[in-house]
């Protein structure tokens, strides 16, 4: 079977097993069973040394019609679409997750968790109970905009080996439940289980209107902004030679957004302080928090009953946002690549490139001039919404400074 070519399947009268993808809300369960055929059907794609100009525009589809299910754990109706299969898997293979078995795993032996504490109050993300990987709720538009990216993102990342910064997009999924669309990007969550992160920043180089909300503030683990890490004096620790790298790094992913006209990014920077090691510390493989309860099992709906109604709902996440905490404990590498223990070896560093999918198009140009007026065109080179160029040259500028 090759999955190249446009698939769209019917699935009808299979009796659902008594204990598989039982969640305490459909759209939990469509996702564990859609995540476990797509990575079944791909056991029998015919493996290639090379993608194909058509895999970057291709989907695996199934629609289920099937009375038998449990409708208080799974409806009995709706589609699970896959965006470009064999590129996922590729991407996949080369981020080091060749493992099917753990991911798979990881998605559907114990049903995932709504975290809205990750982000603003209008992001929804899914995130498996080991804490390892995450959905994001994304727009259709940027879903687009994946799609238009995504053939120079694969062969960034091939380029490069995958010694990069950026976010690891791992698949691409759309789940109709109840004639409603929700779009779906999996990544990699950048902060170990193991470690506690106990400072947090979201960096992008400007200094206007760039520092955290009093509501921000207030929560247990804030998003601190470029004010607030000027103002707290933080820097980032890591000696010479780990700031060449890492510097090394950042140039060459910020000279490959510059080149797609992306902008709005930024360094998610997480800090975990050995100091306060008499706190509590999360351990690898360990619900961190997440209430363990539901695995497998229906009960104990009411303690999401408000999350569920949300997610019912179809909220979704506005991408380019200037006030973006949408991202701000999430998304790509491993510990391996991306923990850096500072000089002293008092902390260790979470670093990651975040929010990379949007265009410098109209809506930003008109940001731009906008808030030009606002503060005023001598402060252009302050401003969140800049050209490209003058955004990616002020963000490398800003983390140079920022480190030591």
């Amino acid at each position: 079977m090759d999955i190249h070519v446009k698939k769209s399947r019917k699935v009808k009268g299979v009796r659902q097993k008594l204990k598989l993808f039982r969640a305490n809300e459909p759209l939990k369960s469509v996702i564990m069973w859609g995540i476990s055929y797509s990575f079944e059907q791909l056991n029998h794609v015919n493996k290639r040394t090379m993608l194909l100009p058509d895999d970057f525009k291709s989907y695996l589809k199934v629609k289920v019609d099937n009375h038998l299910f449990n409708k208080d754990n799974m409806p009995s109706r709706f589609q699970f679409k896959e965006y470009c299969p064999l590129v996922f898997a590729d991407l996949r293979a080369k981020f080091g997750v060749a493992d099917s078995a753990d991911l798979l795993s990881s998605w559907t032996k114990r049903q995932p968790h709504w975290d809205s504490s990750l982000g603003r109050a209008d992001a929804r993300f899914l995130c498996t109970q080991n804490r390892r990987y995450v959905l994001r709720l994304i727009t259709c538009e940027e879903v687009e905009q994946v799609h238009q990216v995504l053939q120079a993102y694969h062969g960034y990342i091939v380029e490069c080996s995958a010694a990069t910064l950026l976010p690891q997009y791992l698949a691409m999924y759309r789940a109709t439940v109840e004639d409603t669309d929700y779009y779906l990007l999996m990544m990699r969550c950048v902060f170990n289980p193991r470690y506690k992160i106990h400072r947090k920043y979201d960096l992008k180089g400007s200094t206007i209107d760039r520092e955290a909300s009093e509501k921000e503030r207030s929560k247990e683990l804030p998003t601190y902004k470029d004010v607030d890490f000027v103002t707290a004096r933080e820097c980032i620790e890591v000696g010479p030679a780990e700031k060449a790298r890492l510097m090394s790094t950042l140039r060459a992913d910020v000279d490959f957004l510059q080149r797609e006209n992306l902008m709005d990014y930024s360094l998610l920077v997480g800090v975990h302080d050995r100091s306060r090691l008499g706190e509590d510390e999360a351990v690898d493989g360990a619900p961190c928090d997440l209430d363990e309860a539901g695995e497998t099992d229906a009960d104990g709906a009411d303690s999401e009953a408000e999350e569920a109604a949300a997610a019912a709902a179809g909220a979704t996440v506005s991408a380019g946002d200037d006030d973006d905490e949408e991202e701000a404990a999430l998304v790509a590498p491993s510990e391996e690549n991306f923990a850096v223990t500072s000089a002293s070896g008092q902390c260790v560093y979470f670093i990651s490139i975040i929010s990379i999918l949007t265009k410098y198009g109209v809506r930003k140009r008109t940001a731009q001039t906008y808030k030009s007026m606002k503060h005023g065109s001598s402060s252009e080179n302050q401003l969140s919404t800049v050209r490209p160029e003058v955004y990616a040259r002020r963000f490398l500028e800003f983390i140079e400074a920022s480190m030591q």
